[in-house]
């Protein structure tokens, strides 16, 4: 493999792996233009084209990945994942059990081949352009994949912005806290520094700030619906986003759970 193939799919494998599956489609056919045979690129264009939902190229591109590397599990696992989200359960089937064949410890293809029904008599034979099923699992949320890396330059816009907000509320707080340590338990002064403090509040700045605090959240929650990713991240995301420091808890999840 050429220094500059190599390159190219490991930069391709890293956006898929970002869910940026527009970006990672370019990369791949950057490569194939190299090397029309990489089994790399040949998957990597294949899964990018079923989550972008271009699914009857998806399946001529899993055809090819499947001729160009006949001996890899992880090819034929992603075929079989791709058949089975159009609804071709039988043609999945036989991806799936290709692909434990290859490799006995594939726990993907495992788990697939338990969410398949089994076969009533003899298998019917499923168009590829067949009806979703209705109790398949579609892939990922349409307008993420649709919207690419603009979804991961959103969530860095909100960031960002609740950066921004925690600045701007900081000082108050602060000024409150020495107001408060001041006043020593005198509750006339506190009534008085709490009406001092309510009159230098924005409304429209306050309203502003807990839409950018429920964005946060919104973001980091339709994302790991997007990808199926672990909804542990929530544990420490929704608390602190509502605290307004999600502009500490986002940017750590853009960088590296995206990627787990």
């Amino acid at each position: 493999m050429s220094s500059q193939l190599e390159v190219l799919v490991s930069e391709c494998t890293d956006l898929v792996n970002a869910g940026q599956f527009a970006e990672a489609l370019v990369k791949a056919d950057a490569a194939l233009a190299i090397d029309p045979n990489s089994p790399g690129a040949a998957l990597a264009k294949a899964v990018c084209l079923s989550q972008l939902g271009n699914s009857s190229e998806a399946s001529a591109a899993f055809d090819h990945a499947i001729k160009v590397g006949p001996g890899d599990a992880k090819t034929r696992f992603n075929a079989a994942v791709h058949e089975f989200n159009l609804g071709n359960v039988d043609v999945a089937r036989s991806l799936a059990q290709q692909a434990l064949e290859l490799d006995s410890r594939h726990e993907g293809a495992k788990n697939l081949l338990q969410r398949i029904p089994a076969p009533a008599g003899q298998a019917a034979s499923y168009p590829r352009d067949q009806m979703m099923a209705d109790d398949v699992q579609h892939a990922g949320l349409p307008f993420i994949t649709k919207l690419g890396s603009t979804w991961v330059i959103l969530g860095w816009i909100l960031a960002v912005a609740a950066l921004a907000f925690f600045i701007l509320d900081l000082g108050p707080a602060l000024e409150g806290f020495r107001t408060a340590m001041a006043a020593q338990g005198d509750p006339e002064k506190i009534k008085q520094m709490q009406a001092d403090l309510q009159a230098k509040q924005n409304m429209v700045l306050s309203v502003l700030g807990l839409g950018v605090r429920i964005l946060t959240v919104l973001w980091g929650l339709l994302d790991l619906i997007h990808r199926r990713g672990n909804m542990v991240w929530l544990i420490p995301h929704l608390p602190c986003s509502c605290c307004g420091l999600g502009w500490l808890t986002l940017p750590i999840y853009i960088l590296f759970g995206r990627k787990s």
